[in-house]
Order: C-alpha cells, then sequence, then structure tokens
C-alpha cells in the first residue's frame, strides 16, 4: 500500500484520504466565477480527436476482445502521473502518455462485462481496483494488482459491479448482479469482502426478479433518508429496490400495499395502476417492458434537490412475447416511491412511446446495444436531459418535456453503408466552454465487415461535430468498433482531456481531445464515475480527475481566498460546483462540507 495523499493545510491536522462516494450535481462553475472574480477564455469551436496511442494491452499479433467495461484513470502509484484501468478478459495498467502496460493479470472468470471500479474501499488513502469477470467471480486487487480478495457467489457471469456507501459508516459497499436463471440475482459485500445481512436477494415473495443482463442497478440515497437504495431492473417487467440491509421499499399507496419490486411496468399507467393486463386486445392490454438490459440512474433530473430515477427497457407486446414482440426502447422516469415522475411543468405519467424498432436484435450479427443512460444538462438550462443509445441504430436524448429537441436522435447508423452501426453508452461534457454539452460517443460494426466504427462528438442540439474512423482490428478479426462508454480524462498531464476507448480488437485507445484546458465534464465515463453507481460525476471534484481528494480541498481553499489555479496538473483551473450545499454562494460552508466528503462523511 502506497502512502495516502494528506491535505497539507495551515492550522490543519485533518488527513483526507481520498474516499468519497459518486454525487450527483451539476457543476455551477458560474457561481464560482462570480464569487471570486474569475474570467476564463470564451469557448472555441470543438476540434478534431487526434489518435494519440492504440493497442494498449494487445500482444504481438492480437487482442483481447474488449467488451462492455469502460476503462477508468487514475494516479495508483501516488507518482503525479495517471494511469489507465482497463478489462477485457485481463485487466491492464497502462502508463498514460504511451499506453505502456505496467501491469497486468489473468484472473479466474474470463470476461469482465461491467466497467472497472477504482475506489478507496478501506478508507485507507489507498486505491484499489475491482472488477466483475464471468463464471461469478468478483475480484479486489490492490492498485499494483496484487490480489486483495475475490468471490465467486454465482457460477453466472457477472454483469453489474457498483460501488457506494450504502450505509452511511465511511467504509464502501460493493454490490454485484448476475446473468443468472433465477430471481435471486444480486450480491453486497463490505470492503473486506463480507457478505452483507440481509443479501443476496431477491428472496421469498415480496416482488418479482431474474437475470441481470447489463450493468443495470444502480445505488444511491434517492428518498433523502441519508442511506442509499439499491435499484435492480431485471429480465422481468418489475424493477426491485432495497434498502442496505436487504429490506424492499415500499411503492406509492396508489399502488396498494405493493413493494416496488411488485409493481409491473406497462407503457399505460392505467393498466400499470391496475395491476395487470391482458397480453390481448387493445395496446393497453399489451405493451409492457422488459429490463433485461434495462439501466438506472439516480439523478435530481429537475434541480429541486430531490432524486429521481430513471430506467431504459425494452418495450414489448406481451401478447407476442418477448423478444419477438420488441417494439422500441422505453424511458421512464419516477419518484423515489415509484410513482410516475410529475413535478412542476413536467409530467412523465405518459411516458415516451415508438422511439424506434430494433435494427437486430441477434448478437450473431451485431453485438447488443446496451441501453445505459447518461443523465447531464446538454443546453445549460439547469434541467438535465437523459440521453441513451438504442438498437435502431439512433442516440437519444429526451428533455424532461418527453420530447427530443433539435436534431436528435441521432443516427450512427446509414442504410448506405450496407451494415449495422450501433453506438456506446454517451459520456457528456461541455468541451469547448460555451455553456453548452457534447454528447460523446463510440460506436461499433456489423460482424464480418471488415469495417471498423468511430468515434462521435455530437452537439446539444443532436448535430455532429467530429466523427473519427477508429483503427481496424488488429489481428483476425472481421470487424472493430467500441462497446463501452468512453472515458474522459486527463492521462499526460498536459491539461487537457483524452477520450480513452476499450475497443472490440485494437486494444485500449487514447485520443487527445485538442482546446479542452476548460472543459466541464458533466458524465465522464460508464455508469458515470468510477464507483459505476448510476450517480453521474463527482460534486466537489474540482481539480476534474475523477475523484474526491485532498487536492480539491486545496483548491476550494484557493477559490475562497480569491487566488487564480494556473491551468496546470496538478491543479487545473477547476470547473466543477464549489457551491456544494446549494444555497447559491460559495462560503466556508461549501469548505466544511467538501472536508466531510473526503474524510468518507
Amino acid at each position: 500500500m502506497h502512502e495516502s495523499r494528506p491535505a497539507l493545510l495551515s492550522g490543519s491536522s485533518v488527513h483526507f484520504s481520498g474516499r468519497a462516494r459518486c454525487a450527483g450535481r451539476t457543476s455551477l462553475w458560474l457561481a464560482i466565477c462570480l464569487a471570486v472574480g474569475l474570467t476564463f477564455p470564451a469557448g472555441a469551436a470543438v476540434q478534431t480527436p487526434v489518435l494519440k496511442w492504440q493497442r494498449g494491452g494487445c500482444y504481438a499479433s492480437w487482442c483481447e476482445t474488449g467488451w462492455y467495461s469502460s476503462p477508468a484513470v487514475a494516479d495508483l502509484d501516488g507518482d503525479g502521473t495517471a494511469e489507465v484501468i482497463a478489462a477485457t478478459y485481463s485487466v491492464f495498467v497502462l502508463n498514460g502518455e504511451d499506453g505502456s502496460v505496467q501491469w497486468s493479470v489473468d484472473p479466474a472468470g474470463g470476461r469482465a462485462w461491467p466497467g472497472v471500479v477504482v475506489a478507496d474501499l478501506e478508507g485507507d488513502g489507498d486505491l484499489e481496483i475491482v472488477t466483475a469477470h464471468g463464471s461469478g467471480y468478483l475480484h479486489v486487487f490492490t492498485h499494483t494488482l496484487a490480489s486483495a480478495w475475490s468471490r465467486q457467489p454465482t457460477t453466472s457471469e457477472l454483469r453489474g459491479l457498483s460501488v457506494e456507501d450504502l450505509d452511511g459508516d465511511g467504509s464502501l459497499e460493493i454490490a454485484v448482479t448476475a446473468a443468472i436463471g433465477s430471481q435471486t440475482n444480486t450480491w453486497v459485500y463490505d470492503a473486506a469482502g463480507t457478505l452483507q445481512t440481509g443479501w443476496p436477494q431477491l428472496t421469498g415473495t415480496s416482488g418479482y426478479a431474474a437475470g441481470v443482463y447489463n450493468d443495470n442497478a444502480a445505488l444511491g440515497d434517492f428518498d433523502g433518508d441519508g442511506l442509499a437504495e439499491i435499484l435492480v431492473p431485471s429480465d422481468v417487467h418489475y424493477i426491485c429496490a432495497y434498502k442496505p440491509d436487504g429490506t424492499h421499499i415500499a411503492a406509492n399507496a396508489a399502488y396498494g400495499a405493493k413493494k416496488w419490486g411488485a409493481v409491473g411496468v406497462w407503457e399505460s399507467l392505467a393498466t400499470e395502476l391496475r395491476g395487470w393486463g391482458e397480453c390481448s386486445g387493445d395496446r393497453a392490454e399489451r405493451y409492457r417492458t422488459n429490463f433485461a438490459d434495462g439501466v438506472a440512474v439516480i439523478r435530481d433530473l429537475d434541480g429541486d434537490g430531490a432524486s429521481e430515477v430513471a430506467v431504459t427497457g425494452k418495450t414489448y407486446d406481451c401478447e407476442l412475447g418477448d423478444p419477438d414482440g420488441t417494439k422500441y426502447m422505453g424511458l421512464f422516469l419516477f419518484h423515489p416511491d415509484r410513482s410516475r415522475f410529475q413535478a412542476g411543468p413536467y409530467d412523465w405519467q405518459t411516458v415516451p412511446v415508438d422511439t424506434g424498432a430494433p435494427l437486430s436484435y441477434d448478437y450473431n450479427v451485431i453485438e447488443s446495444v446496451a441501453p445505459n443512460p447518461a443523465a447531464a444538462d446538454l443546453d445549460g438550462d439547469g434541467a438535465k436531459e437523459i440521453v441513451f443509445s438504442s438498437f435502431d441504430g439512433r442516440v437519444h436524448a429526451f428533455w424532461l418535456d418527453r420530447t427530443e429537441h433539435g436534431n436528435w436522435p441521432y443516427s450512427v447508423y446509414n442504410a448506405s453503408d450496407g451494415f449495422y452501426r450501433f453506438a456506446s453508452e454517451p459520456v457528456v461534457a461541455d468541451l469547448d466552454d460555451d455553456g453548452h454539452a457534447e454528447v460523446i460517443v463510440a460506436s461499433w460494426v456489423q460482424k464480418g465487415t471488415s469495417a471498423t466504427g468511430r468515434l462521435h462528438i455530437l452537439s446539444h442540439e443532436g448535430t455532429a461535430l467530429q466523427t473519427v474512423a477508429l483503427p481496424a482490428a488488429f489481428g483476425g478479426p472481421d470487424w472493430n468498433g467500441v462497446l463501452p462508454a468512453p472515458t474522459l480524462a486527463d492521462i499526460d498531464g498536459d491539461g487537457e482531456l483524452e477520450a480513452i476507448l476499450n475497443s472490440a480488437h485494437s486494444g485500449v485507445l487514447a485520443y487527445d481531445l485538442p482546446g479542452t484546458t476548460h472543459a466541464r465534464v458533466l458524465w465522464r465515463t460508464g455508469r458515470g464515475c468510477y464507483l459505476r453507481n448510476g450517480q453521474g460525476t463527482l460534486g466537489g471534484d474540482l481539480d476534474d480527475n475523477g475523484y474526491l481528494a485532498a487536492p480539491d480541498l486545496t483548491t476550494l481553499l484557493c477559490h475562497l481566498n480569491g487566488l487564480v489555479i494556473p491551468a496546470k496538473p496538478p491543479f487545473k483551473a477547476p470547473r466543477s460546483a464549489g457551491d456544494l450545499d446549494l444555497d447559491g454562494q460559495v462560503s466556508e460552508t461549501d469548505l466544511t462540507r467538501l472536508a466531510r466528503h473526503l474524510a468518507g462523511n
């Protein structure tokens, strides 16, 4: 274990470990600028990404297949330089500057589906690496990829991995979900690998659940009680919701005495409130949503200080069955009590319908799309949009008025190409500092085409700003592209972002993103942050490195004293929220709040 990096502050003896939960707060950088009188250069046009390095983790003549696992970036060894951590079948730690392998390990279990977690699980100032694999293996490694512990809760593949301080005790718990033929699909462990009381779930008859075939779960305090909840969509038309001890969360009284996991999700709210549909006759009796690969996020969508839940899932005609009757990718917004979101001008009691039929549902033709939503404010109006990729070959962006604005949805698929193309989970950042966020996705192509995917940068209105072809497959494969979300981070210490991609057949790739010195990252990586818990970027991450640590405290102190941080590592000019208590100003109370975050409280 390397030494922790404490905050060295005059008159302070407090040690900050760098452990913190993913906070769901959008940056309020303008408030910081006004509070301390800082100004920043006007934004320039989004520039063309430039390939920095490729074939990270590859061998002399081939690469391990990269699946849906987003890379992470962190300074693991405390030397002031960033490492890229990626998982295919093996787990690799790569030098951020050139992609060379620093450490690697080939753990039991085969492929890694969910994104790599990097977090200080134990609160000792040392980062751990957590990965989940086939055959039910969960692995925790030290920062040098030495094994800390492993567990095998099932022999089925683990498709989901998320980390959060569930019970508010200052240590992190690990939740994993499995592609399993059983209602028992979720396990929760503490930082030492002990299975927690009340788990696994689902057990008993308080709800319905089945296999989890994507990184579906979201973890976070969505009801404001100080404890984090666990939401698990699975291969049924139900979504289970649990307290940290596995207790089932009650649904709104409109559904009777049911728990979340006993309320079916139907397109028609009337059918949903009744509790069942005929699966014949009118559409209202036939259209419901399956969540086998449907994904939840927990975010304050409308900016009122309370969290909502957004979930994607495939809506199908239950008279025809799933997948034959699959019609479109559905999107639902819920309050914490499972009622459909309704606040002010926004009303999701009626949901968007017919968003686009699947181009292909056969992974022998093209690998399946993961409809993981990102929730971020694209247009700068204070409310968040929900952005996701779908099996119709398009990237969708829904505003809270239930419509897609501008040129959304954006199609990565072009029929004139003669083959299918799907898009990854999106990430979101205001790359050019113009007050409007860009959406960044990668794409992949149909098998047998000898074609490759692309890196796409889209405007907040859904217009393509940059489209760059990815490298061709290395070795024998007959297609290439990138299935998981990109990761946005500064990996070479130049003060600008890179996009790091875990490609299918050309290893880990890194692209320079020129002109991004003052970029604001709103959804950094797969599932929002390196805890992979569906909460988004970190409030308080003032040096914009993807996690909370002592330098964030130093940065905020400098802001409070009216000092300008040089735009050089390790203290870039921060573009994240300083108003952590949401009182409209940056003050000493924000310092207190950030200090508590850094201490794990």
